[in-house]
């Protein structure tokens, strides 16, 4: 495998693991059940907000906080894009929020690194029986 495709991988695999897919796919299902009303959709995005860094650091045991934090971006991006309590706004456009959730996918995965300390630091955990979690960069 040459140095591009090695890139071209990592980069995938970072963009796939920054986008937090189970509470995306829970909202979207939530807001399926509920009226077309703006109460109910905060309530949900407001929840669903609060529960994305608690789900990614003790669920999925990502110890990567930049990448909790970005991750709970994703996820507030996402919905703006899927509409939520944003269409609710006279200013809300979808190809707005279809150009940011583009230019968003595109940026995080190539600025955010793993640091070398969160490497040697997942070696020893997993050297001392613990896993490092599938979705942490």
């Amino acid at each position: 495998m040459n140095n591009k495709s090695k890139y071209v991988d990592s980069f995938l695999e970072k963009l796939l693991k920054l986008i937090p897919v189970e509470i995306v796919l829970v909202y979207a299902t939530l807001v399926s059940f509920i009226p077309e009303e703006f109460y109910p959709h905060l309530i949900i995005f407001l929840v669903l907000l609060l529960i994305t860094p608690l789900y990614l650091r003790y669920a999925l045991n990502v110890n990567n906080y930049s990448q909790i934090i970005v991750s709970t971006l994703s996820f507030v991006i996402w919905v703006f894009y899927l509409g939520g309590p944003f269409t609710f706004f006279n200013w809300y456009a979808h190809w707005i929020a279809g150009t940011i959730l583009i230019v968003f996918s595109l940026i995080p995965p190539m600025i955010l690194k793993s640091s070398a300390k969160s490497l040697i630091k997942n070696r020893e955990s997993h050297n001392s029986g613990s896993v490092k979690s599938w979705r942490e960069i």
